[in-house]
């Protein structure tokens, strides 16, 4: 169970759309599987970032488990909502991510990496739950600082 209320009423149809990322990225931040999986759709879930994909729920669930437990911090802003049809849309935005390894946030010297990038992302209202949730998300890494094996060891 999620410490964080999923579905928020008060929402104008854009904000509601900008949710679904935002539930993805507080998940990451906060290693919250209840509130990850609730912004995306399921069956159609696809995300890429740069030339690696994550194509099904399965494998972006892997890579939930590889960021959920690091210390991240996302901010995302400059959303951009175009309503397809009432049911579907496209969102853009930008979005700097912090990442240190677990038990080092508050560590100034710990190993690091700051990403810079830009989201590209398809969304859909799903009708049982109110929710719009993400079928489709594109990473376009813009830049990196940092030590990205040192992070992620890779």
């Amino acid at each position: 169970m999620s410490e964080y209320q999923i579905h928020i009423a008060s929402q104008t149809p854009s904000e509601a759309v900008i949710d679904s990322v935002l539930r993805c990225c507080a998940a990451f931040d906060n290693n919250d599987k209840t509130l990850f999986e609730s912004a995306w759709v399921v069956d159609k879930a696809y995300f890429a970032m740069d030339d690696q994909v994550f194509d099904g729920m399965d494998a972006i669930l892997g890579l939930f488990n590889n960021i959920g437990p690091l210390v991240t911090t996302h901010f995302l802003q400059n959303h951009r909502v175009e309503f397809k049809s009432d049911k579907v849309a496209h969102l853009t935005c930008y979005a700097l991510a912090q990442h240190k390894k677990a038990g080092t946030g508050l560590d100034p010297k710990a190993i690091f990496l700051t990403s810079g990038s830009r989201y590209f992302i398809d969304v859909v209202k799903d009708e049982s739950s109110g929710l719009w949730k993400i079928t489709k998300f594109i990473m376009k890494l813009s830049w990196l600082d940092g030590d990205r094996a040192g992070v992620f060891g890779q």
